[in-house]
């Protein structure tokens, strides 16, 4: 009779243990952004998104203070995700990405985009907010710089749900003052981005600019991006580049 006592309490103890765990699982998890590593002086503000199972939405612009130190919400255990963004406010930037508008350039964007588990009790997150943009300054040497119209083109117009570069058309007009104009490009897949020149002739040529921004070692894969200093001296039969310490002349056939 001890022995049937005995099992039957054991039984129900596992039972109780049982339901417990059940319990935890059901229970909230205290999701921790750390922003403690938020250059404040540079990023002022960002948009933080968090989507979690259950339909959980959290979407809520962090100012300096927030992003100077720790955030806590209870969000549904599970799979759960986190993005930031920073300096893209007219491109209504989200969980789906950020779109650049052909003819548009890249905004000066700020971002983090990741993923986690979400099953124990409590769990970190570092928010990182990496330079997902570079400015390309075009100084433009040219005794008729003003009749030169430049453009870029490339492949990537944005970046996707998780960061990535996405893949679209890309296409802006630089604008010249005092030989001196510049363009934000997105994170480049590859060395794709040409230059098109159109002098004030009506003549038109296209250069290789991503090669010539690879072959002066720049470095598409760091996490935050450098800016690029470009000197194009155009003249009727050449055009020289210079990109940091790396430069490249090209001679034309003049067609009379």
């Amino acid at each position: 009779m001890k022995m049937k006592l005995w099992g039957i309490a054991a039984g129900l103890l596992c039972m109780a243990a049982c339901s417990v765990k059940e319990d935890r699982m059901e229970c909230p998890c205290r999701l921790v952004l750390d922003m403690r590593d938020v250059d404040t002086s540079i990023i002022k503000e960002a948009d933080v998104y968090v989507q979690a199972s259950q339909g959980f939405v959290f979407n809520e612009v962090m100012d300096s203070h927030h992003l100077g130190s720790e955030y806590v919400m209870s969000v549904p255990k599970g799979r759960v995700y986190v993005w930031a963004y920073s300096g893209a406010e007219e491109h209504s930037p989200g969980p789906e990405g950020l779109s650049i508008p052909y003819g548009d350039d890249c905004p000066e964007v700020y971002m983090h985009c990741s993923s986690l588990e979400s099953l124990q009790e409590s769990v970190v997150e570092k928010i990182r907010m990496l330079k997902n943009h570079s400015v390309l300054t075009v100084h433009l040497q040219s005794e008729y710089s003003t009749a030169y119209d430049v453009a870029v083109t490339g492949n990537v117009n944005g970046y996707d749900a998780e960061g990535r570069p996405s893949e679209g058309g890309f296409r802006y007009e630089i604008s010249f003052e005092d030989g001196e104009g510049e363009v934000v490009l997105p994170r480049q897949t590859d060395a794709s981005l040409k230059l098109e020149v159109t002098d004030g002739e009506g003549s038109f040529r296209v250069f290789s600019l991503g090669e010539y921004i690879e072959s002066s070692g720049y470095d598409w894969t760091r996490e935050n991006l450098e800016d690029i200093t470009m000197t194009l001296d155009y003249a009727l039969s050449s055009v020289g580049f210079r990109i940091n310490d790396w430069e490249k002349e090209y001679h034309f056939d003049i067609v009379i």
